[in-house]
Parts: structure tokens; C-alpha cells; sequence
């Protein structure tokens, strides 16, 4: 604005809106600012007053606000939910009081083991029979002798009676594991927000590889969360039906069950400790990057919080996968039959050893 010398009278004029040359009733629109460099843009002149829109930036500005705001709200939503449970004693051990001690648990536990003596005398009568009758039957019928069943059925018994007192060192065992691993934080980068994506105000391709990256992790962290609590669930069934899976081994047409029961259970009280452990040596890994020299350097000059993400990401992709591997490749499928054959293979060589001396 100019200022009028003294005793002269002056006007400021407006700026006026340029007239349109085919209406003069409807001026024309001002002109809209440039379109941001790194969306696309397509603008239109429309309408009677010749407005100039851009559908195609709006809708890119739509989508991106969009994606933004879920990744924001799923980043944010997992957070709260792991940072909730981070305190609880189901993630980094197995309480006997939701296991072997929970009144639940005994109470079907003490339904199976008279379900199991019920087993095992109808074992003891089939097994009777069987070598009643199978010297009468021909040689086509097999049946174990005495001296074989007598033994098992003995071991069965002990077994199944000792059974939850052996569960309950076992579990022992695998919280001693995991009191190995000591972790603060299951999620220890914070994610980037989103809030601005398609306002102009873009982030930059940095900041929005991190956010997903930490999306990733932390979806991964969910369902490891989510594989503890269904590994408690499956514990609690295993060790329920415990003395009815070990009696199975004393007949060689059910032996086959007791080693599916072994394979299963072992598979499940060692998972958590291991992932546990997976995860406390990986996100310590993870809190160690910004301290050592050079990393960035090692990774082509990555972002130390997209290092850290990536590094999570890695922890979080392998513990999630562990349940699969100790399930296929951790436990054979016969492993207490291939120990029970060992023993037995022993067995007879000192019964072959002892006829051969005189003394059997």
C-alpha cells in the first residue's frame, strides 16, 4: 500500500478479478496453485463459471490419506495391545496355574487317569486271551509272550501314574529357559506417522518404507503373541490326555500314538522358550545398531531406525516360523519308539549273553 503525500487525497484499488471475454456476468476463476510434483494431476475446467478442477490429485490425495490413516490405526492398535500384555507372565513363561495345577485340569486329568486303569485292564484281559488261546490258533496268529507284556504293561502303569509329577518338572525346565532371555519391549522402534500422506506435505519414500516396516513386525508380533496363547491351550490338552497316550505303548499296535504324543509335547513346551529366546537375542541385536560404528556404511547407507525395523522384522518372521520347525524337524516321528527299541535291542543282547553262559 502506498501512502499519499500531504493534502492529497488517494485511493488503494483491489486487485480486480480478470473478466471473462464470453460472459462478462461470470468471471473467471482464479488460478489454482500448482499441483504438487509427486502426484499426478489433471485438471478440468468445468461448470458454467469455468471452475478448473483436478479429479485425478484428489483421488490420489484420497487413497493416500487413506492408506495413511490404516497403517497409522493397525500400527498403533498392535502397539497397544503387545505394550498391554508385555507385563504378563504368559508370554515369557507357563504358569503351573493355568497348566498342570489348574483345578480345570486336574478334573479332566483325574477322568482320564480312571478311563486309563480301565485301559489297562482291558489290556491285561485281551492280553490273557491272547496268550490263552494263541498257541491254539495256528501259527498264523502273533501274539507277544508273557515275559514281553508283563514288563510293559508294569512301565505303562508307573508311567502314567508318575506322569504328572514328571509334567510338572518338565515345565519347570522350559520357564528356566526362558528366564534366559530378558526383553523390555517386544516392539522397540517407533513407527513414523502417516497423518500428512497426500496432504502435499508428503513424507519422503524413507519414512514410509519405515512405517511398513514396522507394520510388517509388528503383524508378526501379533501372531506370536496370538501362537503363546494357542501353545497354552494345546499344553493343557497334552497334558490331560497324558496317561492315556503313554499306556498306548504298551501294545505295538497303539505305540504308534505314544509317539505322537511325545513328538507333540515336547514340540510344545520347548517352543515358547526358543522363541523367546529368538526374540530377546534379536531385539537386542536390534537396540545395538545405532551403538556400533559404521553400520549404516554395511547396509548402503540405510536409515539406523529402517536398520533396527528390518532387523525386528527378521526376529519376529523366525520366531513366528519355530512352532513349524520343532513340529517337523526338531522331534522325529519315532523317538520314543526308536529309545524303547534301543533298550530293547540291549535287552536282548544281555538275554542272548546270559544263554549263552548258562544263567538264563
Amino acid at each position: 500500500m502506498q501512502t499519499a503525500p500531504t493534502g492529497e487525497l488517494s485511493f488503494v484499488l483491489a486487485p480486480q478479478t480478470p473478466q471473462n471475454p464470453t460472459n462478462p456476468l461470470y468471471p473467471l476463476s482464479p488460478t489454482p496453485p500448482p499441483a504438487s510434483e509427486d502426484l499426478p494431476s489433471c485438471p478440468v475446467v468445468v461448470g458454467p463459471v469455468n471452475t478448473s478442477i483436478d479429479p485425478c490429485r484428489w483421488i490420489v490425495q484420497g487413497v493416500l490419506a487413506l492408506v495413511g490413516w490404516v497403517i497409522d490405526t493397525i500400527t498403533l492398535t498392535i502397539d497397544q495391545f503387545i505394550t498391554a500384555l508385555s507385563q504378563s507372565e504368559v508370554l515369557f513363561s507357563t504358569p503351573h496355574a493355568l497348566t498342570d495345577q489348574n483345578q480345570a485340569v486336574l478334573t479332566l486329568s483325574f477322568a482320564l487317569w480312571i478311563i486309563t486303569w480301565f485301559g489297562l485292564a482291558f489290556i491285561v484281559a485281551t492280553q490273557g486271551y491272547a496268550l490263552i488261546l494263541g498257541p491254539h490258533l495256528g501259527g498264523g496268529f502273533r501274539y507277544a509272550e508273557a515275559r514281553e507284556v508283563l514288563p510293559r504293561l508294569c512301565l505303562g502303569a508307573l508311567a502314567a501314574t508318575i506322569a504328572p509329577f514328571v509334567i510338572g518338572q518338565l515345565i519347570d525346565f522350559s520357564n528356566l529357559l526362558c528366564s534366559a532371555a530378558v526383553t523390555t519391549s517386544f516392539l522397540p522402534v517407533t513407527a513414523p506417522s502417516l497423518a500428512t500422506l497426500g496432504t502435499g506435505a508428503n513424507p519422503t519414500l524413507a519414512v514410509i518404507f519405515l512405517a511398513l516396516t514396522v507394520l510388517a513386525y509388528s503383524v508378526f508380533a501379533f501372531l506370536v503373541v496370538l501362537q503363546i496363547f494357542i501353545r497354552l491351550a494345546t499344553l493343557n490338552l497334552l497334558i490331560v490326555v497324558a496317561p492315556l497316550a503313554i499306556i498306548c505303548w504298551i501294545l505295538p499296535q497303539t505305540r504308534i500314538w505314544t509317539d505322537r504324543w511325545t513328538t507333540l509335547f515336547c514340540g510344545v513346551l520347548l517352543t515358547q522358550p526358543m522363541q523367546i529366546i529368538t526374540i530377546a537375542l534379536g531385539l537386542t541385536i536390534a537396540n545395538s545398531v545405532p551403538k556400533v560404528t559404521g553400520v549404516g556404511q554395511l547396509l548402503g547407507d540405510i536409515p539406523l531406525p529402517t536398520i533396527e525395523a528390518l532387523i525386528c522384522l527378521g526376529t519376529f518372521y523366525v520366531a513366528f516360523k519355530l512352532p513349524r520347525v520343532f513340529s517337523q524337524f526338531a522331534l522325529g516321528p519315532t523317538t520314543v519308539g526308536a529309545a524303547f527299541d534301543a533298550l530293547r535291542t540291549g535287552s536282548n543282547l544281555v538275554r542272548t549273553g546270559l544263554l549263552v553262559a548258562g544263567l538264563w
